[in-house]
């Protein structure tokens, strides 16, 4: 579980890319300057431009991103409305207030459907405005810090598919952007969910290669009468070995210069094992049924949630592409170990599953605090997979902890649906006992990477009672070590 407080602060190390600023478009004609005096003493000590006319606004929105715009509804040369939707086109968490000389009830209804955050009719005292627009910024504090988070992974590693505070993943991403510029073939580890998928993607992104990342999923390679059909998948057929069959090109055959992902490499068969390390040796393709090989200049990207020296050393995957494989490998931290980061993949995701012309929803304080103290052992999956449900549950645009799965508002709630009265209390006791023991162990076992004397110090006990305890439930050591 996420401590105390990881659940009350997720301040990061992560540099500050730019303070809050703020747009005002007619305010300094209509009030000279009070208004700008006012927001600039606020706490948020925001960087304020003000713009008089309607060119000089649409030139500094092109210049800056700005959090908040507070705009005249009317002036000379200048409207509001259109204003408004040029806003809104941009696609980004811009707040806009709305201030006017006298709104009808159409009017507000109007620009309050368009996006805008409220409505002030003049004369507005400079110390409102500042608590709107204060009130703004805290409603919206996520989403703006996701924004400027963007700009400043893009800047600084070419990728917006990875969205960290994390300086483990910021150490990663460096290297990812280093790699990216080579033809190193690349090892991704990780626990399911941890978004090997997202950092593939990331490296493909970043090496500006103009062609598509090929997802090649390894768990779809099993051993069966349809293995020749498989391998021609992906190989392709020069003799195809069934009656009509023309020649066709495999999914590596139409790669040339685009990345090629072995989602779960360790899931592979070893009679695929042996494929693949000749395309990865000599980078050449040779359809099923012919005689000539093909170049293929592509490059390669692996992912495995299980180590795969451990396969190795069991005999289930062959040495020599391990170390063809293991040129350069990344280790994906679980998302226990980046708590700062839940608040802001959750904004990201509330976005990814918001309609464009609907309001995005945000959480409550007390749904973000039972988000972050949760140690999601689905990791970025399964936190996608809550905020999607959270979005279609909560019935307004502020999410509540009843609006949260079962699993995250009470973890432990669901043992209570599956208590079996037909057996005795000790037995259920017992069962019960050694659910949660074995559940503790692999996880103690999982920070102890595989070393039993580690794990036995987490758990209090002595090294043999570890020992004895690891062969009961047979957990094997080996399955948590890494090199």
């Amino acid at each position: 579980m996420a401590s105390d407080a990881q659940a009350a602060s997720v301040e990061s190390d992560t540099p500050s890319p730019a303070t809050c600023r703020i747009l005002l478009v007619g305010a300094s004609k209509s009030d000279p300057g009070q208004y700008r005096k006012s927001l600039e003493a606020g706490s948020m000590k925001p960087a304020v431009d003000v713009a008089d006319d309607a060119d000089v606004a649409k030139k500094l929105l092109a210049q800056h991103k700005y959090q908040i715009v507070c705009t005249d509804l009317q002036m000379p040369g200048f409207d509001g409305i259109q204003f408004l939707r040029r806003v809104q086109a941009k696609r980004r968490p811009i707040a806009v207030i709305i201030i006017t000389d006298q709104a009808t009830i159409e009017q507000a209804v109007l620009v309050m459907r368009l996006g805008a955050h409220d409505v002030l009719v003049k004369p507005v005292d400079a110390s409102h405005l500042q608590e709107v627009v204060e009130q703004a910024y805290r409603e919206r504090a996520l989403q703006f810090e996701l924004d400027l988070l963007r700009d400043y992974l893009q800047q600084r590693f070419t990728t917006h598919t990875v969205v960290s505070k994390n300086l483990r993943m910021h150490e990663i991403l460096g290297m990812l952007a280093r790699l990216a510029q080579t033809s190193s073939t690349i090892l991704l580890e990780g626990a399911p969910g941890t978004g090997k998928a997202l950092l593939a993607q990331a490296i493909h992104e970043a090496s500006g290669s103009n062609g598509a990342l090929k997802i090649i999923d390894c768990r779809s390679f099993r051993r069966s009468l349809l293995d020749h059909l498989l391998e021609g998948e992906l190989l392709g057929y020069d003799n195809p070995p069934f009656p009509g069959g023309l020649r066709a090109e495999g999914n590596l055959e139409v790669s040339r210069g685009e990345t090629l992902f072995f989602d779960e490499v360790g899931s592979l068969p070893m009679w695929m094992q042996a494929r693949l390390l000749r395309i990865v040796q000599t980078r050449m393709i040779e359809p099923l049924g012919g005689a000539d090989s093909t170049k293929n200049d592509v490059r390669v990207i692996a992912s495995t949630s299980r180590p795969l020296w451990n396969l190795v050393a069991r005999g289930k995957f062959r040495h020599e592409l391990f170390y063809r494989l293991n040129v350069v490998r990344l280790e994906l931290p679980p998302l226990q170990e980046r708590a700062e980061d839940i608040p802001i993949l959750a904004a990201s995701f509330i976005e990814k599953y918001t309609n464009p012309d609907q309001p995005r929803k945000q959480f409550s304080p007390e749904a973000m605090r039972k988000l972050v103290a949760h140690d999601w052992p689905g990791n970025l999956r399964q936190l996608e997979n809550a905020v999607q449900c959270a979005c279609l549950v909560a019935p307004t645009n502020l999410i509540q902890v009843k609006d949260l799965p079962a699993e995250i508002v009470s973890p432990d709630a669901g043992h209570n649906s599956r208590v079996d009265l037909d057996r005795p209390l000790p037995d259920v006791l017992r069962g019960a006992t050694a659910q949660l023991e074995r559940a503790y162990l692999v996880k103690a076992m999982r920070k102890a990477r595989g070393n039993v004397g580690d794990c036995a110090k987490t758990c209090g006990l002595s090294r043999r009672s570890i020992s004895s305890k690891l062969a009961a439930y047979k957990i094997d050591k080996e399955d948590f070590k890494t090199r």
